[in-house]
C-alpha cells in the first residue's frame, strides 16, 4: 500500500471488475510524516463503477456506524480522467518511494500503534491502549534521537500515555508525570515557531 496527496493521481487498472481500495489517513505532523497515520476511513469500489460515471466528478458521503466515532473526514470527491498511459509511467506512478529497512520497520511499528489506539477509541477495550502504548514504546526504543522521525514517535508515545492517564483503568499503574515529561521532551525538539510546535501543545 502506498500514500499519496489530496492531489496526487491513482493510475487504475483496465479491468473493470478490479477493486480499488480507498484508506483515508491523517497525520497531526507537517513534517516529517511516519506511517500513514490515523485511520479515518475506507472504501471500496471497482474501477467499473468509478467509470460509469464518466469524467464527472463522483462524491462518495461516509456516515459512521453504531458505536463508531465520527471524524471530521465525512466525504471523498474522486474525479476519473480517462487518458493512455503507456507501461512505463504507469510503472513509475504506481512505484513506493524506497525506504531502508530500519525506517520501514519504524513505519510498520508506528501504523501497528496507531491502529491499536483507533481500536481502543472505538471499543474501550484497555489491552488495545496497551498494545499501542507497547508498539510506540519500542518505536521510541528503536528511533535514534537525532534522527528526523524522533519527536513524531515520542509524541505519539505521550499521546498514548496521555490518554492511559485519562482512562485511569484498574488493570494499569497511572503515573501523570510519565506523559508529561514525554511532551516536554517533545516541546524541547518543537520549540515555538516550529511548525508542529502547535499541534503538540494538544
Amino acid at each position: 500500500m502506498s500514500m499519496i496527496d489530496w492531489d496526487d493521481r491513482i493510475i487504475l487498472p483496465l479491468a473493470r471488475p478490479a477493486n480499488v481500495h480507498f484508506r483515508i489517513g491523517a497525520s497531526f505532523e507537517f513534517a516529517p510524516v511516519l506511517g500513514n497515520g490515523t485511520s479515518l476511513r475506507e472504501l471500496h469500489v471497482s474501477v467499473g463503477e468509478l467509470l460509469d460515471h464518466g469524467e464527472a466528478a463522483l462524491l462518495f458521503t461516509f456516515s459512521p456506524e453504531e458505536g463508531e466515532l465520527v471524524s471530521s473526514c465525512s466525504s471523498l470527491l474522486v474525479t476519473v480522467e480517462c487518458s493512455l498511459v503507456d507501461s512505463d509511467e504507469a510503472a513509475h506512478a504506481l512505484r513506493v518511494p524506497d525506504v531502508d529497512s530500519d525506517t520501514r520497520y519504524l513505519r510498520d511499528v508506528t501504523d501497528d500503534g496507531q491502529g491499536s489506539l483507533t481500536c481502543y477509541r472505538k471499543d474501550q477495550n484497555p489491552q488495545d491502549l496497551a498494545l499501542s502504548i507497547e508498539r510506540f514504546t519500542l518505536a521510541v526504543d528503536l528511533c535514534p534521537p537525532d534522527h528526523a522521525c524522533f519527536p513524531v514517535v515520542l509524541y505519539n508515545l505521550a499521546v498514548a500515555q496521555l490518554i492511559h492517564c485519562q482512562a485511569r483503568s484498574p488493570d494499569f499503574d497511572v503515573d501523570v508525570d510519565v506523559p508529561i515529561t514525554l511532551f516536554r521532551g517533545v516541546l524541547d525538539l518543537r520549540p515555538a515557531g516550529h511548525l508542529d510546535h502547535p499541534a503538540t501543545l494538544f
